[in-house]
């Protein structure tokens, strides 16, 4: 079946506020130069939740033509929807509620994400180590940086110091998101690895001695092509007759990019350079 809320008119009606997604920068919060990293995907993700009542009354498929025989058939639309404004809103807000669930008692010892302390490593101070995040959540049983969870709309990451605690940190979280409804498509994921491919657009790679971001050969090719092309229509005319809906998918592109070389961004005030 195929549907699109785009069609429905519905959408002109809607009001949806902003709300932030978490960035590469957010999860190197959690890693180090041992890291391991393991991925897994929340199948069908919007139409794991339920659209309010009176959303619900508005979102009618009229089936009379096809099941109708003779009668008038409407049926109502109870999930969230592809293509409708408040669906990305809805969505991002109840997995990050099923998150603090997932995470568990931070004072559990059973617990994979068990946590003690927040440590501060902060520039300008006496005990900074450049080898290590800003901010990062430890345990005092073994002074290792505790397992995390990150998940960017349907697609989460979880952080641990090795392999067998990542392996059961993301059955932990996985389970726990299956037990309230929301269904983690086990196919798709990708255990433990210091190299476990994109997250949000870019790559971290951890090693023996370094934590690498960066983005893949392809990316940055259509990085290239894009910004030729952008130089290329701007020669010998004026910004106004810049196709406005290409220009807009470039710049989307590109915010991707830059959030992984934010050297590339023009300098902001009090803006300085980010852990190497």
């Amino acid at each position: 079946m195929v549907y699109d809320g785009t069609k429905w008119g519905l959408n002109d009606s809607l009001w949806v506020p902003g709300f932030p997604l978490p960035t590469v920068d957010t999860m190197l919060r959690a890693v180090t130069y041992d890291t391991v990293m393991s991925d897994f995907d929340i199948g069908d993700c919007f139409l794991n939740f339920v659209l309010q009542e009176t959303l619900q009354s508005l979102c009618r498929v009229d089936l009379t033509k096809y099941f109708g025989e003779g009668d008038i058939l409407w049926e109502r639309w109870v999930q969230a929807a592809m293509g409708l404004k408040s669906s990305p809103y809805q969505a991002v807000q109840a997995i990050m509620v099923a998150k603090e669930i997932a995470l568990g008692d931070r004072k559990d010892p059973k617990n994979s994400f068990r946590w003690d302390e927040v440590k501060l490593n902060l520039l300008g101070s006496s005990t900074y180590d450049p080898s290590l995040p800003w901010v990062f959540k430890i345990r005092w049983s073994d002074g290792k940086i505790a397992a995390d969870l990150f998940i960017y709309v349907d697609n989460g990451r979880v952080t641990a110091s090795n392999k067998l605690e990542c392996k059961r940190a993301t059955r932990q979280a996985a389970s726990r998101l299956n037990g309230l409804g929301i269904q983690e498509a086990a196919r798709k994921r990708r255990w433990g690895s210091q190299n476990p491919g994109a997250w949000a657009g870019p790559l971290v790679k951890t090693t023996e001695d370094s934590v690498s971001v960066f983005v893949s050969q392809e990316k940055w090719d259509k990085t290239k092509l894009q910004v030729k092309q952008i130089v290329e229509e701007l020669s010998g005319s004026t910004l106004g007759s810049l196709k406005h809906k290409p220009l807009e998918r470039k710049r989307g592109f590109l915010i991707y990019v830059t959030r992984t070389y934010p050297t590339m961004r023009a300098p902001q005030f009090g803006e300085y350079a980010v852990r190497g």
